[in-house]
């Protein structure tokens, strides 16, 4: 039930409306019937209803999906006043020519408007019962709205941290920068004069993996630079059973390419080589 009022299908957004109006319908026909004070048929008033509801809506419609984001969204305040204006005027003085009943006048007998006779002060009146159903669409739709906004922001803030784990969990094993914190820890205690070099090694890693590779596009040398700090922080790792040859020539200056393409090869001699070997890798 509740995505019906949430869904922005096109089917789900017809049916939302269409239930929309058949209820005021049936509910303003049964408040015409029973405070009219005659005989009529209950279809006869909702046949009325149904006429004045047509002028009623198309002013709601005409304002909340016309005025509003083409001229009050725009700051055109002066042409909104009065194309609301205008158009709810000329809509009320429509209303009455193509009706028989005024709906207003049936349940509002005080203010003494016969619906049969056209006049500014009727017109003006209507105008201003039209502008209050106006004024209570628009104000549903701008709380539905808001509220699909913000479960959309929701939405993609969190896959957008999907993502970015994902990303993560495919560029690096997060058992790696575990194991690595662990051997800060042990390089802190028995080998302290190589733990700001190590440090200074994984915080770049991490600046490269969470910023740089949402690039399109870095630097050759810079991935480089990468695959090179990573491949000490694995030597720290594997100690004595690692033995790595690591060679890049040529000239780099200047030369982009897509992030994490080479680093994907380095790592993979890790994980499906070094790291599937109990012995010396």
């Amino acid at each position: 039930m509740f995505g019906i009022l949430t869904n922005q299908k096109l089917f789900y957004r017809v049916l939302r409306h269409a239930i929309l109006f058949i209820t005021m319908v049936l509910l303003f026909s049964w408040v015409t019937y029973t405070r009219s004070g005659d005989d009529r048929h209950f279809l006869s008033s909702s046949a009325s209803v149904f006429i004045n509801a047509l002028f009623f809506f198309g002013y709601a419609y005409l304002t909340v999906y016309l005025l509003i984001p083409y001229l009050l969204v725009k700051k055109r305040i002066a042409l909104f006043i009065l194309g609301f204006l205008m158009a709810g005027l000329g809509l009320s003085v429509l209303k009455f020519l193509f009706s028989d009943i005024v709906f207003y006048d049936a349940i509002s007998t005080e203010n003494g408007v016969t619906s049969r006779y056209l006049s500014l002060s009727s017109v003006l009146v209507n105008t201003k019962d039209m502008t209050f159903i106006v004024a209570i669409f628009a104000l549903v739709k701008f709380a539905r709205d808001h509220y699909i906004i913000n479960a959309n922001i929701k939405e993609l803030e969190q896959k957008g941290l999907e993502a970015e784990i994902k990303l993560l969990q495919h560029h690096m094993d997060p058992h790696v920068i575990f194991n690595n914190f662990n051997n800060l820890y042990s390089i802190s205690i028995y080998r302290p004069e190589h733990l700001k070099p190590t440090v200074k090694k994984l915080k770049s890693i991490l600046r490269y993996l969470f910023t740089e590779s949402r690039k399109e596009s870095v630097l050759l040398s810079r991935e480089v630079e990468m695959i090179e700090n990573y491949i000490g922080m694995e030597k720290l790792r594997y100690g004595d059973r690692l033995k790595v040859e690591f060679c890049a020539s040529g000239e780099m200056e200047g030369l982009k390419i897509a992030p994490l393409i080479l680093y994907s090869f380095v790592e993979n001699c890790f994980v499906h080589g070094a790291g599937e070997d109990p012995g010396r890798g």
